[in-house]
C-alpha cells in the first residue's frame, strides 16, 4: 500500500491529544509542531513534492496497526 492509499485509509479516525497539538520543537531552523505541518499539508498524489513526511508515514502506520485488523483496514 503506497502513502496516499495509507493516509486515505486513515483519515478521520483518530484526533490529536491536546498535547501533540500544542507541542512545538525546533528542526533545522524551524519552530513549530512538525507533525501537524507534515499531516495538514501532505497532498495525494503529488509525487513528486520535496518534503519532509517522517511523520506522516509514522502517523497512518501506527493508527493502521492499533485501529486495523491483520491486513491494515
Amino acid at each position: 500500500m503506497g502513502k496516499d492509499e495509507r493516509a486515505i485509509n486513515v483519515s478521520g479516525n483518530v484526533k490529536y491529544t491536546d498535547y501533540a497539538f500544542n507541542k512545538v520543537s525546533p528542526y533545522k531552523r524551524r519552530t513549530k509542531n512538525h507533525l501537524v505541518d507534515q499531516i495538514e499539508n501532505f497532498r495525494m498524489g503529488d509525487k513528486g513534492a520535496k518534503r519532509d513526511d517522517d511523520f506522516l508515514d509514522t502517523y497512518c502506520y501506527g493508527i493502521v496497526v492499533s485501529l486495523g485488523n491483520s491486513e491494515g483496514f
